[in-house]
């Protein structure tokens, strides 16, 4: 499981896709052991950094999963996990029109019941 870039002497960890979904899915396959990442990472107060399109491509995989996986009626719920875990203001930007736009972005997709993505 590629999912994280170490910087040792500064203890940041950027967090990739599979780990972020693993740890708000509990019927991901990665769950157990994102969860012990998590964990290790608090243990050793490291910093994290969740860039956008890692949040957009959590979001996108989670309703499409979800929808295969006929679990759909989850999607707001895990989708609130995601906000909680990785508030707006944490989130690290790379694309500064998807940052002023974020919220009604992700307003939508809820709507939607995940149907939708950031590239809908």
């Amino acid at each position: 499981m590629h999912s994280l870039i170490v910087n040792d002497s500064m203890m940041t960890l950027v967090i990739d896709t599979s780990v972020l979904v693993g740890i708000i899915d509990n019927k991901d396959t990665w769950h157990p052991q994102a969860v012990t990442l998590q964990s290790a990472i608090v243990e050793l107060g490291a910093s994290v950094v969740y860039f956008d399109p890692v949040i957009n491509e959590a979001i996108g995989l989670l309703g499409r999963r979800l929808a295969e996986q006929s679990r759909h009626q989850q999607f707001s719920l895990l989708l609130k996990q995601l906000q909680t875990i990785v508030p707006s203001n944490e989130i690290t930007w790379i694309s500064h029109r998807a940052q002023h736009i974020y919220t009604d972005i992700v307003d939508l997709i809820d709507q939607h019941g995940g149907a939708l993505n950031f590239h809908d």
